[in-house]
């Protein structure tokens, strides 16, 4: 019933069901995941910014 829930099952589904990526594949997905997380923080950084000058504009900043 759980032939997968087992050492060779766990094996035989590592070794043939899963696909890898490629390095190639790899290198560009890490490059999109890294230039989602600046863009990102940067879209963060940019907004707290611009809040906090708005309420020290209304006076409730520090």
């Amino acid at each position: 019933m759980l032939d997968w829930f087992s050492i060779e099952g766990i094996k035989k589904e590592v070794k043939g069901r899963i696909r890898w990526p490629k390095p190639k594949e790899m290198v560009e997905d890490s490059k999109t995941v890294i230039s989602f997380i600046v863009i990102f923080s940067v879209f963060f950084v940019v907004v707290d910014f611009g809040l906090a000058a708005l309420l020290g504009l209304i006076g409730l900043g520090a």
